[in-house]
């Protein structure tokens, strides 16, 4: 046991000399070896990275909403009691509707036509005169108490409107006929 104790004095008298001798050339030899610390990477769930985006679809077509002008939602509010009361105004007068349909599909036919044509102003009143009358009809159409001679007058000027764009048509293509058919001969 003594010899023990020898050789532990002789390392605890020593102890510094062996430390500094080896441990620098040791220590950076095993840090060569270690591997690099990696970054540590942190997983977002899919889940969350959708619920993220839905939020901001959420904000942006909010903000989008909210600056719209006022005047623009005021004219699509406008627009769908405009589309309301049509509706209604069908399910009430099928037999409207349906003439509605009918007159408005050829008067805007005849339309496109006069387009191509000039048009005198007693022409374009006769034809706004009959646009205004009808607006009237069918603003007092529902408060009058016989609301079948309000539908039977509305089909009437119907009628009377495509009857009139119809003719102002024929004339105006006669006139171009007959306009084509002089030949002017130089003497």
């Amino acid at each position: 046991m003594k010899n023990k104790d020898q050789i532990k004095e002789y390392f605890d008298r020593h102890r510094e000399e062996f430390d500094e001798a080896e441990a620098p050339a040791i220590w950076k030899s095993i840090e060569a070896e270690l591997p690099k610390p990696k970054k540590e990477e942190k997983l977002v769930p899919l889940r969350r990275v959708w619920q993220v985006a839905a939020g901001v679809a959420l904000l942006i077509g909010a903000a989008w909403i909210y600056s719209l002008p006022k005047e623009k939602a005021e004219l699509t509010a406008e627009k769908n009691t405009e589309r309301t009361e049509r509706v209604e105004m069908a399910e009430r007068y099928p037999e409207l509707a349906e003439a509605g349909i009918y007159y408005q599909t050829k008067i805007e036919a005849a339309g496109e036509e006069l387009k191509g044509f000039s048009l005198e102003e007693e022409d374009l009143e006769m034809i706004q005169i009959l646009e205004d009358e009808l607006e009237e009809l069918r603003a007092s159409l529902g408060n009058e108490a016989d609301d079948q001679q309000v539908v039977e007058a509305m089909i009437q000027i119907y009628r009377y409107k495509l009857d009139l764009m119809v003719d102002l048509l024929n004339e105006l293509k006669n006139e171009k006929q007959t306009d084509e058919d002089i030949v002017v001969v130089p003497l």
